[in-house]
């Protein structure tokens, strides 16, 4: 009897698997279109937003889900000096295709021509951008006092001092 229940729960798997139907918590969460998020938050012409210098990820808001941190552009004509970034901090854990945004750290009306590199120390992201010829580091921590917890940003006054970003980026 135990052999034939083992050759049946085989078949039933084998089964929902050739179907596409998948026992729960086999199949891998849907991805988050970063670009189409980018395209909805920058509002660039013709939808020709980018995504640049991937995706990163750590637990800012210490919730002990790994939240991701999108730097975001306008796409410009092959030549044309590069657009301005965006640096978007999103709740991990929330809806692919509708993820949660935490803050904005850079906003692309701030001119800052970003390298697209975050880097974390401790509790804090950092990320390297160009105003014109100066260099400007741009960092953010997570508030948890009183009710409202919120990421701040702030521009950090010693870029000298940070490391893990390459300022040729």
């Amino acid at each position: 009897m135990r052999h034939r229940s083992i050759v049946l729960a085989a078949s039933l798997l084998a089964a929902l698997t050739t179907t596409g139907c998948e026992p729960p918590g086999t199949r891998e969460p849907a991805a988050t279109d970063w670009r189409k998020v980018a395209d909805r938050d920058l509002n660039c012409p013709g939808g020709a937003a980018e995504v640049f210098g991937g995706v990163d990820e750590y637990d800012i808001d210490q919730d002990r889900i790994l939240d991701q941190f999108v730097t975001m552009r306008c796409r410009t004509a092959a030549g044309s000096p590069a657009a301005p970034g965006q640096l978007e901090v999103f709740k991990g854990g929330t809806a692919p295709d509708n993820p949660t945004r935490l803050a904005v750290i850079v906003h692309h009306g701030q001119n800052l021509r970003l390298t697209g590199c975050v880097t974390f120390a401790g509790l804090e992201a950092f990320t390297r951008g160009a105003n014109g010829e100066t260099t400007a580091v741009w960092g953010a921590h997570w508030v948890a006092a009183g009710k409202k917890k919120r990421l701040a940003g702030y521009e950090y006054r010693n870029p000298g001092q940070l490391a893990g970003c390459d300022p040729r980026r």
